[in-house]
């Protein structure tokens, strides 16, 4: 975990030592996403079904000129989950480093831009755990790897935005759950509407 934060540092030290002076600009964005739709599969247990969980992030943004950000941030997610006979359930968290790019250089109107976005997100650090129901047999992992993807597109104004978003992101703790003999590996993906604050 110390080494990961360390090489996350550094990243973050390279971003600033190579970037314009105008970056010394730095904006934060919080983001609210509804999603409405989107998808959960694991391989390695028949089905996979979320039973609750919460995320939260922050965004910081780079000026690289007039109509472009350098875009960065943190993500953390808690997920609880069981199988779809419910004969195994567990839980996994998961940190990851986003880095990526924001346009907003098309005018639209007067007050308004149009906005599009994306990220590639590393893994930092993550746990799962899961237990067979039958007799509680439990095992966890923390030898967390995948990868993710952010997309999103709509309007800003400079401190509002408003967009449609596109989450996807693949997950594995090396992890073997009590009774199987394939590693699981999670993939899900959501899509929805967003608002954004900038300050």
């Amino acid at each position: 975990m110390k080494k990961k934060i360390c090489c996350l540092l550094m990243v973050i030290y390279s971003i600033f030592a190579f970037l314009p002076s105008s970056a010394s600009a730095i904006k934060v964005k919080l983001r609210l996403d509804l999603p409405f739709g989107g998808s959960h599969s694991i391989s390695g247990m028949d089905s996979f079904v979320p039973q609750g969980g919460f995320g939260l992030g922050l965004g910081v943004l780079i000026p690289y000129d007039q109509d472009m950000d350098i875009e960065t941030g943190y993500k953390y997610s808690s997920v609880r989950f069981s199988n779809t006979s419910e004969s195994y359930k567990g839980s996994y968290t998961s940190h990851f480093l986003k880095l990526g790019v924001s346009y907003f250089g098309l005018q639209i109107t007067d007050s308004y831009r149009l906005l599009t976005g994306a990220t590639f997100d590393l893994p930092l650090a993550g746990q799962a755990e899961v237990t067979r129901k039958s007799d509680q047999e439990s095992k966890s992992s923390g030898d967390f790897g995948g990868w993710g993807i952010y997309a999103n597109a709509g309007i800003t104004n400079g401190k509002m935005d408003y967009y449609l978003f596109y989450d996807q992101r693949k997950r594995s703790y090396g992890l073997t759950p009590p009774g199987k003999s394939e590693k699981l590996s999670w993939t899900t993906s959501q899509y929805g509407l967003g608002v954004g604050f900038t300050f």
